[in-house]
């Protein structure tokens, strides 16, 4: 029979209660749920660390623990962890439920059983208590009690057994955590090298413009050189300088491409695209990470464009240009990737980055409208509101060169809660597109559709009509061919271009020009 532990060793509850402690989130206080390492080697649960994160720029984005330098783009389910907390989950209530059945059928006194044949079951009284009050002979209690104590080592040792196992997980995963402790440690320490003002002065302009997206939140203007990045980083706590610079080199960088029908119609298949963009990527960095991706996907990083021209101004919307709008990625001329080959380096997308160059009219935008993919972009790396966030949309009729359907899931990227079409008034974006329009993914410009003097600050206010909650209005789409009559069960709706209009240049506009009355 296994011999039970002595008195001062920990008993199987404490030792489940200690591990069980090891595995609670300090956020929720409850056992990890998709728990996620940080660099700094704190766990959470994912939910848990995403919401602290959530919304805040590099500088104040953290460790809810230890304070230290972490972005959204950090986090990821520590798997090995992940395995091991739903093996716990599995057999806590079994081992707590036999650990209960032995203290409700032995009690403290059978915790101490001894002896293979169980003729030593404790000091005292031979005797046992019947269930009427009576007292049973001494033969009978020590048999019953050496079979209390048979059934109580069983159970001890199939305890022992599962205890062994979860040992041996964890022991494997504190080797891996120590492995990634030792791999992200240069990562996060502060080197005394790299806080001074001369590492500064070494870097790069892409690298310094990178540095300053990271501490600040946002991008410089592109006419900043040198000279005005080193002034302006120099001000900066050396902690979070260091922690920046390390932030600005990743040891395997990830390039995920996409091109535009543009770019494809210039010349070469799409193959043989990737593969002069996978040659370039990996003759500057062999570890570099190279995805090529006929449609856009949530991993793709790069669009890549070709305007027609050196300017790089989109004057064509595609639907995939506006949907990598949404998507906050960089859209780039395709001269970025032969600028990288002839440098032998990572060239500064934001010196490539294509600007909108379709949209007419004045109105009052507080930005200019070329700015729309930079801007959509710096919204997405500093895990900003999205622009459509929390508002209501409704498509019910788009034109006749975008589908519903994309139309819907560029306003989706883009935070927008979309509620389904009225079922009065059918669909025209299925229609049969009409011969004049040449290409299958070209999105017509966005036009001003009446002049008015008033703004508002609010979108829904624009449509929200006497009496109506903002809460409960829904922004309502529609196009130039939608007949009048459909508007009597339309509180205000709005043309669809005002839409495609914000996303373009990435800024809420009032929708009072875009009204169709």
């Amino acid at each position: 029979m296994t011999t039970v532990p002595e008195a001062s060793s920990p008993r199987p509850g404490d030792a489940l209660d200690a591990l069980r402690a090891q595995l609670t989130c300090p956020l929720c206080r409850d056992v990890f749920t998709d728990p996620t390492t940080l660099p700094c080697n704190h766990t959470h649960c994912f939910e848990c660390v995403a919401r602290a994160l959530g919304g805040k720029s590099w500088d104040a984005s953290a460790c809810p623990e230890c304070a230290a330098p972490t972005v959204m783009k950090d986090l990821s389910v520590n798997m090995t962890l992940k395995s091991f907390v739903e093996n716990f989950k599995s057999v806590d209530a079994e081992l707590r439920e036999a650990l209960g059945a032995m203290r409700e059928l032995g009690g403290t006194e059978a915790m101490d059983c001894d002896g293979d044949d169980g003729d030593d079951v404790g000091a005292g009284d031979r005797g046992g208590t019947l269930a009427d009050g009576g007292v049973m002979e001494g033969d009978d209690a020590r048999e019953r009690e050496a079979k209390a104590c048979e059934k109580l080592a069983e159970t001890i040792r199939a305890i022992d057994a599962t205890l062994a196992v979860i040992d041996k997980k964890l022991a494997v995963y504190k080797a891996k955590d120590e492995a990634l402790e030792s791999h992200t440690q240069p990562r996060t320490q502060t080197q005394p090298g790299t806080q001074g003002t001369l590492d500064i002065e070494s870097m790069t302009l892409s690298e310094l413009r990178r540095l300053y997206r990271n501490v600040l939140g946002r991008s410089a203007a592109s006419t900043r050189k040198k000279p005005w990045f080193v002034k302006e980083l120099s001000q900066y706590d050396r902690d979070v300088m260091a922690a920046a610079m390390a932030a600005t080199q990743p040891e395997s960088p990830k390039v995920v491409v996409a091109y535009s029908s543009s770019a494809l119609r210039c010349g070469g298949s799409q193959d043989e695209k990737f593969a002069e963009v996978e040659r370039v990527i990996k003759s500057i960095d062999a570890g570099a990470v190279f995805m090529g991706m006929k449609d856009l996907t949530s991993e793709c990083t790069h669009l890549i464009m070709d305007t027609g021209s050196k300017d790089r101004v989109v004057r064509k919307r595609t639907v995939k240009y506006v949907d990598a709008i949404a998507r906050g990625l960089y859209v780039v001329h395709e001269d970025w990737l032969a600028d990288c080959a002839e440098r032998g380096s990572f060239s500064n997308e934001e010196a490539f980055e294509l600007k909108d160059g379709t949209g007419t009219g004045s109105d009052g935008a507080s930005h200019s409208f070329a700015d729309g993919p930079r801007r959509a972009r710096v919204c997405r790396e500093t895990n900003q509101r999205r622009l459509f966030e929390g508002i209501r949309v409704r498509v019910q009729c788009c034109g006749d060169a975008l589908p519903a359907s994309a139309l819907e899931n560029i306003l989706r990227l883009a935070g927008a809660i979309i509620e389904p079409a009225s079922p009065k008034t059918p669909r025209r974006s299925s229609r049969r597109h009409s011969s004049a329009v040449r290409d299958h993914d070209a999105v017509p410009d966005s036009e001003d559709e009446a002049d008015d003097s008033r703004e508002t600050d609010s979108v829904v206010e624009d449509v929200a009509g006497d009496g109506e909650d903002e809460d409960d209005v829904v922004v309502t789409l529609v196009d130039d061919l939608t007949p009048r009559s459909t508007f009597k069960s339309i509180s205000k709706p709005v043309n669809w271009k005002w839409a495609l209009e914000c996303v373009t240049r990435w800024e809420l506009l009032p929708t009072l020009k875009w009204l169709k009355r």
